[in-house]
Formats: structure tokens, C-alpha cells, sequence
């Protein structure tokens, strides 16, 4: 489970991004919210979703984005595809190192690992800490083993060390890796449908997958896949996305079923339920860590908020979702979320903010439910200012 996340120097961050789930002890309600684990003698109480609010362009996306960056360097185990694209690194200044710092539990270990890599396709940090214990220092002291694999593989500038340790760390390299591979990372695109036809011939989860569906009120009664259509009948269907055609939706009216391919008929917010619901699925059933750029859009508030409900939920042990939104009504679901799981983004001249409204003293209208009208206020900052009507402006022209 991710515990916190820190980025400079990424894109437009030109100063420290700090993001956390930890739960913060002060607040007591919506416990089934929090999922505590002991490691050794020390308890992590972990939040299992998170909410974050802001203007268009304020960093939202970014920050999804330098997760998923570093996400991708994981698994690639080198910097390579990450500095091939100057645009990864600090829009003001691309002379500047990207600097990462991740903290995560496994089911039996605490992990801190921070990373910086330059331009030059140069690492210039890599430092990871298990259990509050240094393990790999690439540029300080380590122990005999770790050092020999320094000296053997160091001279690979772009290579992570990480993922060499020697045979008697095997576990915390494949807990590490466990650990990327169950973070997901998650902007909708109308064709991404593949991971939606893998989960309906999947027999553990095409069951589940239509009870999502069925209960989200989209009015389809079953989903399925044609393996047999007749593409030639949809030739006006660019190529790229007649694969698509196959996935079909079945709708009832008056006692008769029509079935058609989900992508010419369904809404573009079922199409997007659609695919984000093989998503929230697997991230749920195989304890994940799902990601998401603007869950919101599209949507109707109740069904948003029954997908952070489902993650809330006290039947959910390890499963966490973080997300960017729009949906302000959600600030005020008293039911939802505790003070520690919303956050801003925010942008100035001076730089990008993050923060959370945990950072705010709590007052009296707070405790009625007035954290949107707050917000609308200005109180938290993270709001845009559009002036739209200075278009018109017969002294502006």
C-alpha cells in the first residue's frame, strides 16, 4: 500500500510535491476509511482512497503522471525511456534532476526508496531504507555484498541499482517489485477497452464485472463478447477501433432484447464505467493500488461516490484509490471522507501547491457540512479564477 509519494523537478513541479496516506491519529471518524498494519512493533494506519481537488492545468495530472513515470522506470529497471523525452523534466528549467521519494508497505515490510536522475541520463541518487534500515546507499557506505554489485554495475549511469541486490535481499526486490506491479495508473481513453473483453473471459471476475454494471443504473442488462460480428457491416468504423465492435451491450424494452456494439451506442460516461470498472475490479479483488485522472468525468455524483464507497468499504483490507475530481458535492458527504483524504492542488506565479485540508484548522461551519461552500469562499485556495466576460468587454476591445 502507498503511504507517500514526493516529486521535484517533474514537469511543471519546480518545487517539492508532497502527498501522503498516512492517517492522521487526530481524526477519529470513518475508521472503516483507514486500514492499520503492523510491521515489527509499529502500527501504519493507511488510508484507503484519496480525493484531490484544483483548477484545470494546476498539477493534477502531473502528479498522476510522476507516478506513473516512476512506475514505468521500475519496470524497465533503467531511466532510459523517461529522459529520451526532455518534456519530463522541469518546464522552467530542464537542467534540474527529477527527484523522487516513494514510501510503500508490503504484507511484511516498510519501504522508503528515493531516486534522482538528470538529463544526461544520469543517476544521481538511489537510496533504499526496509524497515527503517539502509540497504542501499549508490553513493554512500554499504556492506560488502551490496558494494560488490556497485563496483561490478555501477558504471551503468542509467541502471537501477535496486533491482540487483544481491541473492540474500531477494525479498525486498520482489516485494519492491510486487509493489509496482500492483500500482495502476489510470487515464481514459474510449478505446481502452482490451482490459474490459480479458475480464469477460475471465470466469473469477466476468461474474463481478456484470453485477458492477448491472447495479451502476446504466440500464444494460448483460455484456458480452461476439467473437463472430461481421466487421464489413461497420466498415465506416476506423480500423483502429473495429477490434472494439465485438464488445457488446444488451438493453431491454418491452419484454425484447436489442444487443449492439457497446462502442457505437453507450453513453460516453457508461463507455467510460465500462472500462474503468475491469479497473476498480482488479484493483479490489488483487489489493492494488489504482490511480485515477478525473474519475468524475462523466458521471453522475451518486455513482462517483459509490466507487469511493466500495474502496471505503470495511470488506476492503489493501485495495487504495487515489483520485483527481471535479465533483465538489463530494466535500460535503459527511460519509465519504475524513479531512486527511481531500486534497488541493493549486498554482501561482510563485509555483504549484499541494496540500491537504487536514492543513486547515477545523471551525464551526465545517463541522455542518460546509466544506464546499468554504472551498467556493477561497478559504482553501485551489480555485480558478476565469474572466470570461472581459471577452465582451467594450473597454477591452
Amino acid at each position: 500500500m502507498l503511504l507517500s509519494f514526493q516529486v521535484d523537478g517533474y514537469k511543471l513541479f519546480d518545487q517539492k510535491v508532497c502527498f501522503s496516506m498516512h492517517a492522521l491519529g487526530k481524526f477519529k471518524r470513518l475508521q472503516e476509511n483507514v486500514y492499520t498494519q503492523k510491521i515489527g512493533s509499529k502500527n501504519y494506519h493507511v488510508l484507503k482512497s484519496a480525493v484531490i481537488y484544483g483548477p484545470n492545468n494546476s498539477g493534477k495530472t502531473t502528479f498522476i503522471k510522476a507516478i506513473g513515470a516512476l512506475k514505468r522506470i521500475v519496470e524497465d529497471e533503467c531511466i532510459n525511456e523517461i529522459t529520451k523525452d526532455n518534456l519530463n523534466f522541469n518546464f522552467f528549467d530542464n537542467r534540474r534532476n527529477i527527484n523522487y521519494e516513494i514510501e510503500f508497505i508490503s504484507e511484511s515490510n516498510h519501504y522508503v526508496y528515493e531516486l534522482s536522475f538528470s538529463e544526461k541520463n544520469e543517476i544521481t541518487n538511489e537510496v533504499l531504507f526496509v524497515n527503517g534500515k539502509k540497504i542501499l546507499d549508490r553513493y554512500g557506505k554499504n556492506c560488502k555484498d551490496i558494494s560488490q554489485v556497485i563496483e561490478l554495475l555501477g558504471h551503468y549511469k542509467d541502471k537501477l541499482m535496486v533491482t540487483c541486490l544481491p541473492k540474500k535481499y531477494m525479498i525486498y526486490y520482489e516485494e519492491f517489485k510486487i509493489f509496482f506491479n500492483k500500482l495502476l495508473i489510470l487515464q481514459y481513453t474510449e478505446n481502452n477497452v482490451q482490459p474490459t473483453l480479458d475480464m469477460l473471459n475471465d470466469i473469477k471476475y466476468s461474474k463481478d464485472f456484470m453485477e458492477l454494471i448491472s447495479h451502476s443504473d446504466t440500464n444494460i442488462k448483460k455484456m458480452k463478447i461476439n467473437k463472430n460480428i461481421d466487421a464489413e457491416t461497420f466498415s465506416y468504423v476506423p480500423k483502429d477501433v473495429a477490434e472494439y465492435l465485438k464488445l457488446e451491450s444488451t438493453y431491454e424494452k418491452n419484454g425484447r432484447s436489442f444487443t449492439f456494439p457497446s462502442i457505437l451506442v453507450d453513453s460516453v460516461g457508461t463507455k467510460k464505467l465500462i472500462v474503468y470498472a475491469s479497473y476498480i475490479l482488479k484493483a479490489l479483488r488483487e489489493k492494488m493500488t489504482l490511480v485515477v485522472d478525473e474519475l468524475d468525468s462523466s458521471w453522475h455524483t451518486l455513482l462517483t461516490r459509490n466507487i469511493f464507497a466500495l474502496f471505503n468499504s470495511v470488506s476492503n483490507s489493501r485495495a487504495q484509490i487515489i483520485a483527481s475530481c471535479h465533483d465538489l458535492l463530494l466535500l460535503d458527504d459527511e460519509h465519504m471522507f475524513r479531512r486527511d483524504q481531500i486534497w488541493f492542488t493549486y498554482k501561482d506565479k510563485q509555483g504549484t501547491y499541494f496540500y491537504s485540508l487536514a492543513d486547515f484548522k477545523l471551525d464551526a461551519s465545517e463541522k455542518q457540512g460546509m466544506v464546499m461552500a468554504n472551498y467556493l469562499k477561497g478559504k482553501y485556495g485551489a480555485l480558478p479564477y476565469p474572466m470570461m466576460g472581459e471577452v465582451f468587454d467594450d473597454e477591452s476591445k
